[in-house]
């Protein structure tokens, strides 16, 4: 009987590596008798997994330098289309041609937008995305979001209020996160009307750390809630010119540093953005 159970002890020790991403164990399958017979079967599965992990690294590293070539080989053009276009900017243009010429500009930004957003989503999505996680002020973070939008904001004259604790630290890689307050900022900027208000607040709880963005929009249609971070979706009579992948990216890139991302509001007083972090996990 003891012999039995040890070799019942061994199948679950090895199960158990296997579990936890050692696909190399083997048990001993040498002896006759029914448990050689398990313990074969056991190592072929062993190898099977094993050699579809390998394969899967692979497809892996394979789609990781895709992804890097098309970055490259669309941003090249990209970039010389704009070059060129902000020097006819520059020079004497008639009011038609200056007119199509600032049209072409905004389609390229948008377009440039677009692209990258779309890299970036497949980096989160295809787990390529490198996190270096380190204590940041939470604050710094969220002020250097708002001033990579400070010119747009300015033109449509929005006031940003920021509030709450100004010495509340994160553990998180801060450039994914302010590229996740970003999208955020961008989605409210676009749907707050000119002289409009966007406020965010920090709010920390024995267990919780969170971040509230308020946008003085319309809000989001209660129909429209359960789709707000599907990608390309559009809201009931949406009129922005956004790529409509800002909001699931950064969903997705909050979720990569074990935190949430939310919406809500009371439609006709506009929508509101939760970020999330429990303590536990931070």
């Amino acid at each position: 009987m003891n012999r039995v159970y040890t070799k019942i002890e061994e199948a679950r020790r090895q199960a158990i590596k296997i579990s936890r991403g050692d696909f190399n164990t083997r048990l001993d399958d040498t002896e006759e008798g029914a448990f050689a017979r398990l313990f074969h079967a056991f190592n072929e599965m062993s190898a099977g997994v094993s050699a579809k992990y390998e394969k899967l690294s692979e497809d892996r590293l394979f789609l990781k330098n895709l992804i890097s070539d098309i970055s490259h080989q669309l941003k090249t053009p990209l970039s010389a289309l704009k070059m060129y276009n902000e020097i006819l900017l520059q020079e004497p243009l008639s009011d038609a041609a200056l007119e199509f010429t600032k049209k072409s500009q905004e389609q390229l930004e948008r377009m440039e937008w677009l692209i990258l957003g779309l890299l970036k989503m497949a980096m989160v999505e295809t787990g390529f995305l490198d996190l270096n996680i380190k204590e940041h002020n939470l604050m710094s973070i969220i002020k250097d979001s708002i001033n990579d939008f400070e010119l747009s904001l300015n033109n449509k004259n929005i006031e940003v209020i920021l509030s709450g604790d100004d010495k509340i630290s994160l553990n998180c890689d801060a450039g994914w996160l302010k590229e996740a307050f970003g999208n955020v900022i961008k989605n409210c900027m676009e749907y707050t009307p000119q002289n409009g208000k966007i406020t965010i607040t920090i709010e920390e709880t024995p267990i919780m750390i969170s971040v509230k963005f308020h946008d003085s929009g319309k809000g989001i249609h209660r129909d429209d809630l359960p789709f707000i971070f599907k990608r390309f979706y559009r809201g009931k009579g949406s009129h922005s010119s956004g790529s409509g992948i800002g909001l699931p990216l950064a969903k997705s890139i909050t979720e990569q540093m074990g935190g949430t991302l939310t919406a809500g509001g009371a439609y006709g007083s506009g929508a509101e953005f939760t970020f999330s972090f429990p303590k536990t996990v931070i």
